[in-house]
Order: C-alpha cells, then sequence, then structure tokens
C-alpha cells in the first residue's frame, strides 16, 4: 500500500466525522498531509483540530524513530493533536515498536488496512484538550486557530462547493468571473471581492457605475491590482501596480485598468475588508461578522458582474 492510498483512506473517515478536511496544510516549520477541523462540540469558543502525517510501507521501526525525531516532534509546537498515519505492518512486532515509539513521543498512530487502527481512538470531541506541553500558543493561534476558523465560518457562510488553498477560500466561479474569497495575513483574515482574470471583465463593466460605488457605499475596503505571471503549473509571481482605499480609486485608475487588460495583461483585482484581526471569537460572532463583510462588498461585486449598457 503506497503512501497515496493511505492518504485516501484516512481523509474518507476524517470526512465522515469532521466538519472539514484540507490536504497539505502548511504552517510555520512544516506541511502536513490532512488536517481537520471541527466546530460542532460542546464549545462554541473552542476550534477542534487534528492533523495526519501518512507514510508509505514502514519495514523497519527504525525509520519512524528517525521521522519523530527529525519532523514530527517539529510539530507539536504548532500542531495540539497529531497522528502518524501508516499501512499496517504484516509483522506483529513491528507495529508494537511503532505504537510504542509514537506514544512515547506524544504522537498518534493510525495502522491502516482494511480498517483503520487509531491509537488513541480518534475522537474529534477533545474535551479533555489533550495538547502537549511542547505547543507554542502564539504559533497555533496565528497557523492554525485563525485559518481553521475562517474556513469553517467561509463554509458556514458560503457553503461546502468551495474552492481552497493553503490559506484562502472562495466561491467556485471560474476565473474570469467575481468571486468572494477570504483569506489569511498574517493574524488577520479579510474577505474580498476577487477576479482572478480582468482581460475578459474589464472591458465590460459600466466604469461609471463602479467608481461611484467604489467612492460612496464602500469607501473603507482596500482596492489591491497585482500583475500576475504564471510559470507553469502551480507556480506564479504577482507585482503590486495598485493598492489604496477604495474611496480614492479614480475613474482614471480604473480606466487604467482597463487599458491594461485589454491590452491582454492579465491583472488580479481584490478589493476586501478586514473580518477579524487577532481575534478568537465564538462560531457565531464569526459567521455574523462574515456575513457583515459579504454585505459590505456586495455593491461592488454587483457593479463588476453588471455590464455597461
Amino acid at each position: 500500500m503506497n503512501e497515496k492510498i493511505v492518504v485516501e483512506k484516512v481523509e474518507r473517515e476524517l470526512q465522515e466525522r469532521c466538519d472539514l478536511v484540507r490536504r497539505e496544510f502548511s504552517f510555520s516549520g512544516g506541511r502536513v498531509d490532512l488536517m481537520a477541523f471541527d466546530w460542532s462540540g460542546h464549545d462554541p469558543y473552542y476550534v477542534e483540530s487534528l492533523a495526519v502525517e501518512c507514510k508509505g510501507e514502514i519495514e523497519y521501526a527504525k525509520k519512524v524513530y528517525s521521522l519523530l525525531i527529525e519532523q514530527l516532534t517539529r510539530y507539536l509546537k504548532v500542531l495540539p493533536r497529531l497522528y502518524l498515519a501508516f499501512p499496517k505492518p504484516k509483522r506483529d512486532r513491528i507495529l508494537d515498536d511503532i505504537k510504542t515509539l509514537c506514544r512515547l513521543n506524544d504522537v498518534g498512530s493510525v495502522a491502516v488496512a482494511s480498517k483503520l487502527e487509531w491509537e488513541p481512538p480518534l475522537q474529534i470531541k477533545d474535551e479533555k484538550h489533550r495538547w502537549t506541553a511542547m505547543l507554542d500558543g502564539s504559533k497555533h493561534f496565528v497557523d492554525v486557530r485563525t485559518r481553521g476558523a475562517m474556513f469553517l465560518t467561509f463554509q458556514d457562510v458560503f457553503g461546502k462547493n468551495s474552492l481552497w488553498g493553503p490559506t484562502w477560500c472562495s466561491t467556485p466561479e471560474r476565473a474570469d468571473q467575481v468571486q468572494y474569497t477570504a483569506f489569511q495575513e498574517q493574524q488577520q483574515c479579510r474577505l474580498a471581492v476577487n477576479l482572478e482574470d480582468s482581460r475578459k471583465i474589464m472591458g465590460q463593466v459600466d466604469m461609471e457605475r463602479l467608481s461611484r460605488v467604489l467612492r460612496q457605499e464602500t469607501r473603507e475596503a482596500e482596492f489591491r491590482v497585482y500583475y500576475e505571471k504564471y510559470h507553469g503549473p502551480g507556480r506564479r509571481t504577482r507585482i503590486v501596480l495598485l493598492r489604496k482605499l477604495a474611496g480614492a480609486i479614480s475613474l482614471d485608475d480604473l480606466q487604467y485598468i482597463r487599458q491594461k487588460s485589454a491590452q491582454g495583461a492579465m491583472l488580479h483585482l481584490s478589493i476586501g475588508v478586514p473580518i477579524w484581526t487577532s481575534e478568537a471569537l465564538n462560531r457565531d460572532e464569526h459567521r455574523k461578522r462574515m456575513e457583515g463583510a459579504r454585505e459590505t462588498l456586495r455593491p461592488i461585486r454587483e457593479a463588476l458582474s453588471k455590464r455597461q449598457p
């Protein structure tokens, strides 16, 4: 059994029991294969999180020891609960050795066969808050709690049919259509009206109406324009062309964006507002904040979506 199959089996079980599961979750110091979040427990302020690192066949327990020392114990500074998943070895002695090494290093184990054997048993609702003494609360707050709350709240407000990235989530419109996007910048989460590719839309937008909306209705939103260049699958770079408060955007600014788009420049537009900064709220308040930001940005989305007469 290879690593890909291990990931799929563990992911499937987590999806049945958690609100949200993300692959390839990045954080300061590393990246874990699976990250599960849940907010359906008894505590509306506590974002449950559980990480799983997946591996292929493990023939010797010594390999696990090196992995624990060099990688996984470092992850415990950020991740409250961490499991190592692997194909169940044919020899019981190897399985026992792996479980012992994991237990001694405060890492759970998942032996993957026809069924998954979790040790300790899988409990999504961590009512005893069983994190280790290694946890760095400030790193956990930025990398896990803040982002997890953003992901879960976006799903509450916009539904499960969304697109997900390492630090962002968006509604499922195409790149040349207007989206809502939430993203994290350090300890701040923002909601934005987002246009990945301006070339098709900007030539059709009623610029005077958009200018009026930016000046009058959403003055405190920040207007950002990036010049993007793709360098192959998964590789792109961007530079900032324009960044200022929406209320300060002039008609000349908008005409410049239209002109560059008509010339073939792939411009990325993002007009957004902060939802929360360095705050840990309960689930209901997080949702109300994001819904309020959506209403603030709705006139901009409508202005970008409506074509000129």
